[in-house]
Protein backbone atom coordinates (compact mmCIF):
# COMPACT_ATOMS: atom_id res chain seq x y z
CA UNK A 1 0.00 0.00 0.00
CA UNK A 2 1.56 3.78 -0.14
CA UNK A 3 3.03 5.34 2.25
CA UNK A 4 0.82 8.50 1.76
CA UNK A 5 -2.74 6.35 2.74
CA UNK A 6 -3.87 8.13 6.13
CA UNK A 7 -6.33 7.46 8.90
CA UNK A 8 -8.21 9.73 11.39
CA UNK A 9 -10.25 9.70 14.52
CA UNK A 10 -11.79 12.90 15.45
CA UNK A 11 -13.25 12.93 19.25
CA UNK A 12 -15.88 15.59 19.89
CA UNK A 13 -16.30 16.46 23.28
CA UNK A 14 -18.22 19.09 25.22
CA UNK A 15 -16.37 21.93 27.30
CA UNK A 16 -17.92 20.80 30.67
CA UNK A 17 -16.07 17.04 29.59
CA UNK A 18 -13.17 18.27 28.46
CA UNK A 19 -12.65 20.16 31.72
CA UNK A 20 -13.88 17.69 33.92
CA UNK A 21 -11.19 14.81 32.66
CA UNK A 22 -8.42 17.74 32.67
CA UNK A 23 -9.02 18.89 36.22
CA UNK A 24 -9.35 15.17 37.63
CA UNK A 25 -6.30 13.59 35.73
CA UNK A 26 -7.52 11.32 32.88
CA UNK A 27 -5.44 10.56 30.18
CA UNK A 28 -6.63 9.61 26.64
CA UNK A 29 -5.46 5.94 25.96
CA UNK A 30 -5.12 4.31 22.63
CA UNK A 31 -4.40 0.88 20.98
CA UNK A 32 -4.16 -0.80 17.76
CA UNK A 33 -5.11 -3.88 16.21
CA UNK A 34 -2.88 -6.54 14.57
CA UNK A 35 -3.22 -9.91 12.76
CA UNK A 36 -0.23 -12.80 13.05
CA UNK A 37 0.52 -16.06 12.53
CA UNK A 38 1.77 -16.55 16.07
CA UNK A 39 -0.45 -17.55 18.87
CA UNK A 40 0.93 -15.68 22.44
CA UNK A 41 0.33 -12.29 21.74
CA UNK A 42 -0.41 -9.21 23.70
CA UNK A 43 -1.71 -5.66 23.15
CA UNK A 44 0.24 -2.91 23.86
CA UNK A 45 -0.33 0.74 24.56
CA UNK A 46 0.08 2.56 21.18
CA UNK A 47 -0.39 5.97 22.89
CA UNK A 48 -0.91 7.53 25.93
CA UNK A 49 -1.59 11.75 25.78
CA UNK A 50 -3.16 14.50 28.68
CA UNK A 51 -3.03 17.13 25.28
CA UNK A 52 -6.67 16.49 24.35
CA UNK A 53 -9.41 18.98 23.87
CA UNK A 54 -12.90 19.78 22.81
CA UNK A 55 -12.00 18.27 19.56
CA UNK A 56 -8.93 15.65 19.25
CA UNK A 57 -7.69 14.40 15.99
CA UNK A 58 -5.45 11.32 15.68
CA UNK A 59 -3.93 10.01 12.59
CA UNK A 60 -1.91 7.44 11.36
CA UNK A 61 0.00 6.28 8.15
CA UNK A 62 0.39 3.02 6.45
CA UNK A 63 4.05 3.17 7.57
CA UNK A 64 5.64 0.67 9.92
CA UNK A 65 8.52 -0.65 11.72
CA UNK A 66 9.17 -4.50 12.43
CA UNK A 67 10.89 -4.78 15.95
CA UNK A 68 12.63 -7.48 18.39
CA UNK A 69 13.45 -7.03 21.94
CA UNK A 70 15.31 -9.48 24.49
CA UNK A 71 12.02 -8.01 27.12
CA UNK A 72 9.79 -10.93 27.71
CA UNK A 73 6.08 -10.61 27.45
CA UNK A 74 4.91 -10.67 30.52
CA UNK A 75 1.57 -8.94 32.46
CA UNK A 76 1.93 -4.98 33.09
CA UNK A 77 5.65 -5.27 31.58
CA UNK A 78 7.44 -3.03 29.53
CA UNK A 79 8.91 -3.79 25.92
CA UNK A 80 12.10 -2.14 26.14
CA UNK A 81 15.27 -2.14 24.15
CA UNK A 82 13.66 -2.39 20.70
CA UNK A 83 15.69 -2.66 17.70
CA UNK A 84 13.23 -1.36 15.11
CA UNK A 85 13.29 -1.21 11.18
CA UNK A 86 11.33 0.40 8.52
CA UNK A 87 9.45 -1.84 7.12
CA UNK A 88 6.47 -2.43 4.26
CA UNK A 89 4.00 -5.04 3.30
CA UNK A 90 5.55 -8.11 1.42
CA UNK A 91 9.50 -7.32 2.71
CA UNK A 92 11.17 -9.48 5.50
CA UNK A 93 13.11 -8.38 8.49
CA UNK A 94 16.06 -11.14 9.27
CA UNK A 95 17.29 -11.46 12.59
CA UNK A 96 20.86 -12.43 12.06
CA UNK A 97 22.65 -11.51 15.53
CA UNK A 98 21.55 -12.40 19.36
CA UNK A 99 21.20 -8.65 20.32
CA UNK A 100 17.91 -9.00 17.53
CA UNK A 101 19.46 -6.98 15.17
CA UNK A 102 19.10 -7.87 11.41
CA UNK A 103 18.04 -6.05 8.00
CA UNK A 104 15.05 -5.44 5.65
CA UNK A 105 14.96 -7.43 2.20
CA UNK A 106 12.61 -8.28 -0.19
CA UNK A 107 10.12 -6.15 -2.69
CA UNK A 108 6.53 -4.54 -1.08
CA UNK A 109 3.31 -5.94 -1.84
CA UNK A 110 0.41 -4.74 -0.29
CA UNK A 111 -1.04 -8.35 -0.69
CA UNK A 112 1.26 -10.10 1.22
CA UNK A 113 2.40 -10.06 4.77
CA UNK A 114 5.46 -8.68 6.97
CA UNK A 115 7.44 -11.15 7.80
CA UNK A 116 10.10 -11.25 10.77
CA UNK A 117 12.32 -14.36 10.26
CA UNK A 118 14.64 -15.31 12.98
CA UNK A 119 17.87 -16.70 12.10
CA UNK A 120 19.88 -16.71 15.51
CA UNK A 121 18.40 -20.04 18.34
CA UNK A 122 17.75 -17.16 20.71
CA UNK A 123 14.15 -15.97 21.26
CA UNK A 124 12.88 -12.58 20.94
CA UNK A 125 9.70 -10.59 21.47
CA UNK A 126 8.88 -9.47 18.20
CA UNK A 127 5.98 -7.66 16.37
CA UNK A 128 4.62 -4.11 14.67
CA UNK A 129 5.31 -0.71 15.56
CA UNK A 130 3.64 2.17 13.73
CA UNK A 131 3.59 6.09 13.25
CA UNK A 132 0.63 7.75 15.21
CA UNK A 133 0.06 11.63 15.77
CA UNK A 134 -2.11 12.62 18.52
CA UNK A 135 -2.90 16.01 19.14
CA UNK A 136 -1.50 19.37 17.88
CA UNK A 137 2.69 20.00 18.15
CA UNK A 138 3.09 16.08 18.86
CA UNK A 139 5.79 15.20 16.50
CA UNK A 140 4.63 11.80 14.67
CA UNK A 141 6.05 8.52 16.48
CA UNK A 142 6.48 4.84 15.91
CA UNK A 143 5.21 2.55 18.62
CA UNK A 144 4.76 -1.07 19.13
CA UNK A 145 1.43 -2.22 18.16
CA UNK A 146 1.43 -5.53 20.31
CA UNK A 147 4.04 -8.22 21.44
CA UNK A 148 4.37 -11.69 19.85
CA UNK A 149 6.98 -14.37 21.04
CA UNK A 150 9.67 -14.95 18.12
CA UNK A 151 11.31 -18.78 18.86
CA UNK A 152 14.92 -19.01 17.52
CA UNK A 153 15.08 -20.29 13.72
CA UNK A 154 11.18 -19.32 13.37
CA UNK A 155 9.13 -17.11 11.18
CA UNK A 156 6.35 -14.55 12.51
CA UNK A 157 4.04 -13.13 9.88
CA UNK A 158 2.05 -9.38 10.68
CA UNK A 159 -0.54 -7.87 8.94
CA UNK A 160 -1.83 -4.57 10.97
CA UNK A 161 -5.73 -4.26 11.33
CA UNK A 162 -7.37 -1.18 11.06
CA UNK A 163 -9.52 -1.35 14.50
CA UNK A 164 -7.93 1.36 17.24
CA UNK A 165 -9.90 1.35 21.08
CA UNK A 166 -9.41 4.65 22.85
CA UNK A 167 -10.20 4.82 26.02
CA UNK A 168 -10.16 7.60 29.02
CA UNK A 169 -8.42 6.42 32.53
CA UNK A 170 -6.88 8.02 35.07
CA UNK A 171 -4.48 5.43 35.97
CA UNK A 172 -0.63 6.23 34.34
CA UNK A 173 0.65 3.54 32.00
CA UNK A 174 3.27 3.89 29.38
CA UNK A 175 3.29 2.74 26.06
CA UNK A 176 4.98 -0.16 24.84
CA UNK A 177 3.54 -1.95 28.34
CA UNK A 178 1.39 -5.36 27.91
CA UNK A 179 -2.07 -4.78 28.69
CA UNK A 180 -5.11 -7.48 29.26
CA UNK A 181 -7.64 -5.95 30.45
CA UNK A 182 -9.48 -2.62 29.74
CA UNK A 183 -9.05 -0.09 32.62
CA UNK A 184 -11.69 2.39 31.79
CA UNK A 185 -14.87 3.07 29.73
CA UNK A 186 -13.74 2.05 25.80
CA UNK A 187 -14.65 2.11 22.24
CA UNK A 188 -13.09 -0.05 19.71
CA UNK A 189 -13.30 1.59 16.27
CA UNK A 190 -13.46 -0.10 12.60
CA UNK A 191 -11.84 1.95 9.83
CA UNK A 192 -12.14 -0.92 7.55
CA UNK A 193 -12.58 0.59 4.17
CA UNK A 194 -13.16 4.02 5.83
CA UNK A 195 -10.50 6.46 5.93
CA UNK A 196 -11.79 8.71 8.94
CA UNK A 197 -14.18 8.25 11.74
CA UNK A 198 -16.14 10.69 13.86
CA UNK A 199 -16.77 9.82 17.84
CA UNK A 200 -18.19 11.48 21.10
CA UNK A 201 -17.12 10.70 24.45
CA UNK A 202 -18.94 12.29 27.74
CA UNK A 203 -17.48 11.71 30.91
CA UNK A 204 -21.03 10.46 32.43
CA UNK A 205 -22.55 8.49 29.34
CA UNK A 206 -19.65 7.55 27.82
CA UNK A 207 -18.74 7.10 24.03
CA UNK A 208 -20.58 7.05 21.26
CA UNK A 209 -21.99 6.42 18.44
CA UNK A 210 -22.91 3.32 19.71
CA UNK A 211 -25.09 2.07 16.63
CA UNK A 212 -23.01 1.90 14.32
CA UNK A 213 -21.87 -1.72 12.86
CA UNK A 214 -18.22 0.06 12.73
CA UNK A 215 -18.15 0.85 16.87
CA UNK A 216 -18.28 -1.70 20.00
CA UNK A 217 -18.78 -0.34 23.03
CA UNK A 218 -15.84 -1.95 25.61
CA UNK A 219 -16.84 -2.23 29.50
CA UNK A 220 -13.99 -1.77 32.11
CA UNK A 221 -12.05 -5.08 32.80
CA UNK A 222 -12.86 -6.47 29.60
CA UNK A 223 -10.20 -8.78 27.63
CA UNK A 224 -8.11 -6.49 25.65
CA UNK A 225 -6.47 -9.71 23.99
CA UNK A 226 -9.57 -10.97 21.89
CA UNK A 227 -10.76 -7.49 20.45
CA UNK A 228 -6.86 -6.55 19.71
CA UNK A 229 -5.17 -9.46 18.17
CA UNK A 230 -6.04 -11.93 15.27
CA UNK A 231 -4.61 -14.87 14.89
CA UNK A 232 -4.77 -16.10 11.70
CA UNK A 233 -3.15 -19.72 11.05
CA UNK A 234 -3.20 -20.08 7.02
CA UNK A 235 0.99 -19.08 6.43
CA UNK A 236 1.46 -17.69 3.89
CA UNK A 237 4.54 -17.73 1.55
CA UNK A 238 7.46 -15.91 2.88
CA UNK A 239 8.01 -12.86 1.60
Amino acid sequence: MPVDTSYAITITMSDDTTNRLVDEGFYLYGFKAVNSSTGGGKPLVWFVTNDYATTTDITWHEEYQAYTSRREIVPQGAITGINSYDIALGQTLTVDNVSGTGSVGGSPDSSRYITVDNDTVRPFTSGLAQLNHVAAGQAAKATPLAAFPLHGRNLDFFTPVEKVLLMFATAVIETSTVVEQAFGPGLLIDLTGAAQREVTYDVDHGWGPSKPNWTTPVDSLSLLTPLLIQQDRSLPTPA
